[in-house]
């Protein structure tokens, strides 16, 4: 059973086109015909992103947004208005962080970047 529930969170995140919620992936879930519950949910997603099987972001409430993504190191671009959610990466990003990590005498340093903005589509039909 456990299995099953982690094939079908996982089936939900990655199907879907930007970050969602626990409580989206529980009404998903309900709507597709599972008997999962909303506790079991959270669970599967910690259990996920513990495995590195998808990302966890946190919107400006503070709010767990989940999104399957690949296995590289990469940060997100999250819209503010339309939600829609860009992976990037960038290499001076990575030495900032890794010069600060030394110069606080850091190792073993695992760091999230996040953007917040205003894509390029909301913002022209603003």
């Amino acid at each position: 059973m456990a299995r099953r529930n982690e094939d079908a969170v996982r089936q939900i995140v990655n199907a879907s086109a930007g970050l969602v919620s626990a409580q989206e992936v529980y009404a998903m879930a309900r709507e597709g015909g599972s008997a999962i519950g909303l506790a079991t949910v959270y669970r599967t997603l910690r259990t996920l992103v513990d495995q590195g099987d998808i990302d966890v972001t946190y919107d400006e409430q503070g709010q767990a947004r989940y999104c399957g993504c690949g296995t590289s190191h990469h940060h997100h671009a999250t819209c503010r208005l339309c939600g829609r959610t860009e992976e990037f990466e960038n290499e001076v990003l990575e030495e900032l962080a890794s010069r600060a990590a030394r110069e606080l005498g850091f190792t073993d340093v695992r760091h999230v970047i996040e953007l917040s903005g205003v894509c390029s589509q909301c913002a022209t039909s603003r």
